[in-house]
């Protein structure tokens, strides 16, 4: 058994029954040469065998008939499933309807344009959540850069959306002839042009970024 926190008496258990170990299945192999692992393993199970069965001293039974006693009633059965690594990360949905997780995007229904969400990504899922609800998840992506989207996020009519490749592009050839191309080149290189909207949003604030300097 591990030693409770904060109670510095169990350590010394702990420690004895490492002591009792070494000296009972350690020691008695010291000068035993295994080739396979099997093997070393065979021994070792036959020698924690003897040592479970060796009677106590100054209590009745062993440590066999202690764990069938007390331990074995309590134990539980094994999950179901093997235990999953699962890493939270707050985040942002962009414009775009996409949350992003290791610089990879993944979609959500674009009525959550512009909220908060949780995301928890384990090797195999990405799940994301907006106030203890899941309202999307996918197959998880290994690659940095890309976008993976569900057809039905997208919004059709972008009523409830500030920008608009129109409005993009207008604003692209304000600023000249190169960025207006720049961002055409963004929009028609994307599945869904609103893919492209982070990185002509960051071409705009680029841009501002350069005017406050001038």
């Amino acid at each position: 058994m591990p030693a409770r926190p904060y109670k510095p008496k169990d350590k010394a258990k702990a420690e004895n029954a490492v002591l009792i170990v070494e000296r009972w299945i350690l020691m008695r192999i010291r000068h035993q040469v295994f080739y396979t692992l099997a093997s070393l393993n065979h021994e070792l199970k036959c020698l924690l065998k003897d040592l479970n069965q060796r009677k106590f001293r100054q209590l009745p039974g062993n440590r066999e008939s202690l764990f069938e006693q007390l331990d074995r009633p309590a134990l539980k059965p094994l999950p179901q499933y093997p235990y999953e690594y699962v890493d939270h990360h707050h985040a942002k949905v962009g414009i775009d309807y996409h949350v992003l997780y290791k610089k990879h995007a993944y979609s959500v229904p674009h009525i959550y344009s512009g909220e908060r969400v949780d995301t928890q990504a384990t090797v195999r899922m990405i799940r994301i959540y907006f106030k203890g609800q899941c309202i999307a998840q996918h197959p998880r992506s290994h690659k940095e850069g890309g976008f993976t989207t569900i057809a039905e996020h997208m919004s059709l009519s972008h009523q409830k959306q500030q920008w608009s490749p129109q409005r993009l592009l207008s604003w692209g050839k304000s600023i000249g002839c190169g960025t207006r191309s720049v961002v055409e080149h963004q929009l028609n290189s994307k599945t869904h042009p609103e893919q492209a909207y982070r990185a002509c949003l960051g071409l705009l604030s680029l841009a501002r970024h350069i005017q406050m300097l001038a």
